[in-house]
């Protein structure tokens, strides 16, 4: 049956290609807009995902990793002797702006926490290490926002809220969504970003090796009062949901993926219905002879999971170009087995419902057709 199909999808490649087509616009710009929306969230959580940490200590309203609100420094080293807590170590966020060599000017956020391992981040230096931030003024700069940053590199001097500031390290995945973030010491961002030395933006618990997470969390909330724990999986989510509530970027990559979907369906469907009645006197024959009406369906089944399966290698190859196209700009994503199993299951669900239109033909389908004029 399967030679079957492939036969009656050969004899009319117009049309063939047609429903091809279909399948792989629909892949490609599903996978497209996926990838879009992983990179986009990757950068909500950016700061969370860099930072080494057991637990996560902010104050209570806190919702959203971008908009981290400063609390007592006193209630973080409370923290520290709490049962399970190996060591406490500050992060501490301010806002600033930065003056570049070439007249341009710029708003930046910085980041802060200690050496010598700097745990809020970054992990991946381009130029440069973590020592370098040691040097007087140094800072991070992310190597796609040069742009954005006066085109600075490692070394360049330029003006960082009123004072000398210089580009101590290249990185790469530290970019954020909706800023540009800078990373250095603690006691700098206090002093470029007018910081109170009383107050921290966040703490990254250390746990005692064996300690239960969990149980940690709890005592925490339970025993230093103003403040809150989170696992960072947990942060990472509240701030996805905060800033997908208030943005709009979920709706907006719905709609364009459930766009994506019902064009392929349309053109599906349409062209494998249309083949179907170009070829109705050859499935009135089949079922002349005593082919089944599921068996005759079954046909048009299998063209169409031809058609998604070479429709999904396809659109999936141009969606790798177009990875690999935009990751030369800082757009960076990949998807999973998982998420690749699921574009998988979409184009199938495409290009079966598609077909569906022409099965329903098919069934109301009297085998007597085929010997009328």
């Amino acid at each position: 049956m399967w030679l079957v199909a492939l036969r009656f999808l050969l004899h009319d490649r117009a049309k063939a290609l047609g429903a091809l087509s279909g399948v792989i616009l629909a892949t490609f710009l599903v996978a497209q807009q996926t990838g879009t929306f992983l990179f986009l969230t990757s950068l909500m959580t950016s700061v969370v995902d860099g930072a080494e940490a057991g637990l996560w200590i902010t104050a209570p309203e806190t919702s959203n990793a971008n908009q981290l609100r400063p609390f007592d420094t006193r209630r973080m080293w409370a923290v520290a002797s709490v049962p399970g807590v190996e060591r406490v170590r500050p992060i501490v966020v301010g806002a600033s702006s930065a003056r570049f060599a070439d007249g341009s000017a710029t708003a930046v956020v910085l980041v802060g926490s200690d050496p010598p391992d700097f745990p809020a981040g970054p992990r991946t230096f381009v130029a440069g290490s973590r020592q370098d931030l040691l040097r007087d003024g140094a800072v991070t700069v992310d190597v796609f926002e040069r742009d954005n940053l006066g085109g600075s590199r490692r070394g360049d001097i330029f003006e960082l809220g009123g004072r000398r500031a210089v580009v101590g390290a290249e990185v790469r995945g530290s970019r954020s969504f909706g800023g540009l973030y800078l990373f250095t010491t603690t006691e700098r961002v206090r002093a470029l970003g007018g910081t109170s030395p009383d107050r921290v933006s966040a703490a990254l618990v250390e746990l005692t090796e064996g300690a239960d997470t969990a149980a940690v969390q709890a005592s925490i909330e339970a025993i230093v009062p103003g403040v809150r724990a989170w696992r960072p999986a947990e942060l990472a989510a509240a701030t996805r949901r905060t800033v997908l509530s208030t943005s709009g970027i979920g709706f907006s990559v719905g709609a364009l993926i459930f766009f994506a979907v019902l064009a392929g369906f349309v053109t599906v469907g349409l062209t494998m219905y249309s083949g179907a009645l170009d070829r109705i006197r050859d499935y009135g024959t089949m079922k002349a002879i005593g082919a089944t009406t599921a068996e005759v369906a079954g046909i048009l089944v299998r063209q169409a999971a031809l058609q998604a399966g070479l429709g999904f290698l396809i659109g999936m190859a141009l969606t790798e170009l177009f990875r690999r196209g935009v990751a030369r700009t800082g757009v960076l994503f990949s998807f999973s087995p998982l998420i690749m199993a699921a574009f998988l299951t979409l184009v199938l669900l495409i290009a079966l419902g598609g077909s569906l239109l022409a099965v329903r033909r098919l069934a109301r389908l009297e085998p007597a057709t085929v010997f009328r004029g």
